[in-house]
């Protein structure tokens, strides 16, 4: 079994690029489980491929144009091989335990469609910020991280790049959200809506924080573009959950057929728990 580590890379990340590759190696999986990563390189060639390390769980690939975090993502995402997704950005830092409790934590309750956990941000100066906890630990039904985010005013409770998700769903529902930023809160809130998930107050991951990052952008956080944002956020959440209801109620035949509603088994297909279950 496989964990799918998907990581969006810069071009000009070369020099830091190789600690997440480290934190990576350091993981202590369950027995049977073992990680690949993913690296997809943002931009038009394979500037990153001489410094990848010569390892046979190291998949790297690049875009061929610049697209930013979610094309790049979702474009890394088509050669996944995992049962499981879990993002890292290219500066970031896995913590030694974060994969093997996001796999214990899925495979003990296969109603549970993703999990996360609390981050330790990295200042520039190297101070560290521990991330408050703003849910309990323990399991979250589907909708209730949607309403813990519309009653934060559009601010997620958790670190998205903490999350590990069912690779069927993450497909499902689309991948990473086409935004310029809130790509990853568009695609956890359409996932946390249809399914269950967990919360451990344990952190998982240093989280580097730079003023490159996209969110440190002035763009990034106007009123007018994070308006826009939400918007298509709520919109996407809204529609599939309405259009999953509306198949329900029907008793469409064709509600059987769509992805996780086969029998568990193996890496990639018939791996998560049916797209139609809720709770």
């Amino acid at each position: 079994m496989t964990i799918s580590v998907v990581t969006a890379a810069l071009p000009s990340r070369d020099s830091v690029i190789l600690g997440a590759y480290e934190s990576l190696r350091a993981q202590v999986l369950p027995s049977g489980w073992d990680w690949e990563w993913v690296v997809q390189e943002d931009g038009v060639d394979d500037s990153l491929a001489s410094v990848m390390p010569d390892d046979p769980r190291v998949r790297y690939g690049w875009n061929g144009v610049e697209g930013g975090p979610a094309i790049t993502r979702n474009l890394g995402l088509t050669r996944a091989m995992g049962s499981l997704v879990r993002v890292l950005d290219d500066d970031d830092r896995l913590m030694p335990n974060a994969l093997g409790r996001d796999i214990a934590i899925l495979e003990s309750d296969h109603s549970l469609g993703w999990m996360c956990s609390r981050a330790v941000d990295v200042r520039a100066d190297g101070a560290l910020d521990h991330f408050p906890d703003l849910l309990p630990e323990g399991r979250v039904e589907s909708g209730a991280l949607l309403e813990a985010w519309r009653s934060l005013g559009g601010t997620l409770p958790v670190v998205p790049g903490t999350v590990t998700v069912r690779t069927e769903i993450l497909r499902a529902v689309g991948g990473w959200m086409g935004l310029p930023a809130s790509e990853d809160v568009g695609m956890l809130m359409t996932v946390a809506s249809l399914y269950a998930g967990y919360y451990s107050s344990e952190a998982s991951l240093y989280r580097v924080c730079s003023e490159t990052q996209t969110t440190a952008q002035e763009w990034a956080k106007s009123e007018h573009n994070r308006a826009l944002r939400l918007a298509a956020v709520e919109q996407r959440v809204a529609a599939v959950t309405e259009l999953l209801s509306a198949r329900t109620a029907a008793g469409s035949p064709g509600a059987a057929s769509l992805p996780g509603a086969g029998p568990r088994g193996g890496d990639g297909m018939n791996s998560a728990p049916p797209l139609l279950s809720r709770g």
